[in-house]
């Protein structure tokens, strides 16, 4: 998974934010 900040729109922000 990319870091926070430059994941892909596709992925919602919830998701970015486990990561």
């Amino acid at each position: 998974l990319v870091r926070m900040g430059v994941h892909p729109k596709v992925f919602p922000d919830r998701m970015h934010t486990s990561v």
